[in-house]
């Protein structure tokens, strides 16, 4: 009887057809599509993996959205405008255009048929489908049809085939749906005939699961049915309201699956909607606890009420993971679907920790802590590898799972290369599925988004690391700069300061270790007595086994603390090397073994400084120090005058000796010329050597 009255539902004049995405009904080319799309994900390469760095953003949680996981419909529900005849919907080629008195005409179409039926709006209220399920009326003037098309895809669109799945009726019923809301009447009622057969031939199939909750799927089919026909045929919505079974007399498996749907299409539909989605599917695993599907959907709809009222930058709860935990238990087979929320769910959670350490500046720079993290991750790629082994029949579920893979804060190349094989298997799935290759295409987006952040975030991380250590160095260089005020203080009372400059070793580490050095090298060279030389000149020859430092302004540009002229600078290797000049060319250095180590140090000096040679300069320490500390060099100088004045003398009486034995011996050899003949011969050869 039902059947027959489905058959000979009269339908009205049909309505003018909506113009259609021309990519969504022709695909000529979806390889040479994903041949263009693929190499952008070789965008990685330009990040720089040598780090540890691990960044989420807001971003993230955006893209775990169980309602918009492409963050394509920002806003459930749009706002009231002064212009809302033109409703243009984001990334979508067409341009709906609400029809004002779509209302009216309904109403009118009510008055004409009236005579026909006793059937009222009030009596349609007592009926479960969407349209009694209180959703906002601004939820229909947006392209609900066409939105749930793209999401769920022709393969969970289509339901030629003689298979149920949740989806492919979701789908379907809230499409038709909104057809009917678009005032496209008679595509709505077609629709809703094409599930009725669909279900009809379920029947047949035997399938104890759909068997079981017939009744429930039926009654919301029918119940839509009634509304449209509520508008084209009073007489029709009459005699089907009257075979209706109310909802209160339906069996709890039926009445289970219909708060279950209703939970499904508020999750689907989004906004305010979801404010009390959680008790629909709560209610549905009451009365029937034996259906798996019911503990998906709870887990789904508290993971969805929770983003609602939350915000998805939260943690999932317990009871999330419990529900969905007991699906995947109580399933006789894997399902796809039910592992990947799981993983989905471990993945928020993983992301909401980080996020909230960094948030309350708790270190994570740990190795254990980011090890730990990393191994988080690891495990969820390994969730995402399981999911798509199983071979899912969905492409759209494939290719959430490959966003899944691209979207994780830490990847490989091996990841990408990953994702590129997921991304193939999808489109060998559904090869002219334009929506497939739309979802591959947002995908992508996103991931070439987060790569973009990540290399901004990498970047404003390096310069502020540059930054905090500028400030550091700043802010030792001060410190340094008042301890060695206060060491220069406790000198001039009489204190060590060498010992005093040793204790702030402790203190201070990197450059500053180095100033400190140089500090007392030019100290035991310019104030201590001579037999520091050696004391000095190992100081130096530490500071520059660092070649940054010997060729850095610690050395070339020294400034001593303990000389009153502050702005005086000079160049330390240049110091060192003169006095060991000094100590060698006057004999200041007795031992020949450590004339030759002076030597050796000179020259390794010269050469790591770069050094030309130079004159010894005997006023090199006077004209640093100044001539407030003349007097304590003045026994030196006049001690090195007396020894060059001596050594002058010494090489005079050396050169006069000379000349004298030579003279002696010329007048000699003239006296015995002639007495000695003979021996003539070798003499003017023997001089002739000479």
């Amino acid at each position: 009887m039902i059947w027959l009255l489905f058959k000979n539902c009269s339908k009205n004049k049909k309505s003018k057809t909506i113009k259609s995405d021309e990519n969504y009904l022709q695909v000529n080319n979806s390889k040479s599509i994903i041949q263009e799309l693929l190499p952008k994900l070789d965008i990685f390469n330009d990040l720089d993996t040598s780090n540890d760095n691990l960044f989420v953003t807001e971003k993230h949680f955006a893209y775990l959205s169980i309602s918009d996981p492409y963050n394509e419909f920002k806003k459930c529900t749009p706002e009231k405008t002064e212009a809302e005849k033109s409703v243009v919907i984001e990334n979508d080629i067409e341009v709906i255009k609400e029809i004002d008195d779509l209302e009216a005409s309904i109403e009118d179409a009510m008055v004409i048929n009236n005579r026909f039926s006793k059937v009222s709006e009030k009596h349609l209220k007592s009926l479960q489908c969407p349209f009694t399920w209180n959703f906002e009326p601004e939820v229909w003037k947006k392209n609900i049809a066409n939105r749930i098309e793209k999401k769920y895809g022709k393969y969970n669109t289509n339901i030629s085939s003689v298979r149920f799945s949740f989806e492919k009726y979701i789908s379907n019923l809230l499409i038709s749906c909104g057809l009917f809301k678009m005032n496209k009447v008679d595509r709505a009622h077609d629709k809703l005939i094409n599930i009725w057969e669909w279900l009809d031939k379920l029947d047949d199939k035997n399938e104890p699961t759909y068997l079981a909750i017939r009744d429930g799927l039926k009654h919301i089919v029918m119940s839509t049915l009634c509304h449209v026909l509520f508008s084209m045929n009073r007489a029709q919505c009459q005699q089907l309201f009257e075979m209706i079974t109310r909802f209160n007399n339906l069996d709890s498996k039926s009445r289970a699956a219909i708060n279950a749907i209703r939970a499904a299409v508020c999750i689907d539909i989004g906004g305010q909607s979801l404010q009390n989605v959680v008790q629909y599917a709560k209610t549905a695993c009451e009365l029937d606890p034996d259906t798996v599907q019911w503990n998906y959907f709870l887990s789904i709809a508290m993971t969805a009420q929770r983003q609602y009222l939350n915000t998805n930058i939260s943690c999932p709860t317990n009871e999330e993971f419990d529900s969905i935990q007991q699906a995947i238990i109580l399933s006789n087979e894997p399902n796809p679907y039910f592992n990947f929320h799981r993983m989905h769910l471990m993945t928020n959670k993983i992301l909401y920790h980080y996020h909230s350490d960094n948030n309350r500046g708790k270190s994570i720079r740990n190795e254990n802590k980011l090890e730990k993290i990393k191994k988080d991750f690891l495990n969820i790629k390994e969730l995402i590898k399981e999911i798509v082994s199983t071979e899912p029949e969905d492409p759209h579920l494939v290719i959430k799972c490959a966003k899944s893979l691209m979207t994780l804060p830490y990847l490989t190349e091996d990841d990408i290369f990953l994702s590129k094989q997921i991304i193939s298997i999808a489109v060998n799935m559904a090869f002219h599925d334009f929506t497939v290759i739309r979802k591959i295409q947002k995908s992508i987006e996103i991931f070439r988004e987060l790569v973009y952040t990540y290399k901004e975030m990498n970047e404003k991380e390096s310069n502020l690391k540059t930054t905090n250590i500028q400030n550091q160095v700043k802010d030792s260089d001060d410190d340094l700069e008042n301890d060695l005020i206060l060491i220069l203080d406790k000198y001039e009372k009489g204190s060590k300061p060498v010992l005093d400059l040793i204790n702030l070793f402790e203190k201070y580490d990197g450059i500053n270790r180095w100033k400190i050095m140089a500090q007392i090298c030019s100290y035991s060279l310019l104030f201590k007595e001579s037999s520091n030389l050696l004391v000095g000149v190992e100081q130096f020859m530490m500071l520059i086994k660092n070649k940054n430092i010997a060729d850095s302004d610690i050395i070339k540009k020294h400034k001593s603390i303990f000389i009153k002229d502050h702005s005086k600078v000079f160049n330390l290797a240049e110091l060192v090397c003169n006095e060991i000049k000094l100590a060698i060319t006057f004999g200041q250095i007795e031992n020949p073994d450590q004339i030759q180590l002076f030597l050796d140090q000179l020259t390794k000096i010269m050469d790591v400084c770069q050094l030309k040679s130079k004159k010894v300069n005997p006023n090199f320490i006077l004209e640093i120090i100044g001539c407030s500390k003349k007097e304590n060099r003045d026994n030196i100088f006049k001690q090195i005058d007396a020894d060059n004045q001596q050594n002058d003398l010494q090489i005079t009486k050396q050169i006069v000796s000379k000349n004298s034995t030579k003279q002696r011996r010329i007048k000699h050899t003239s006296n015995n010329h002639h007495t000695r003949a003979p021996k003539s011969k070798p003499r003017r050869r023997h001089h002739r050597y000479d």
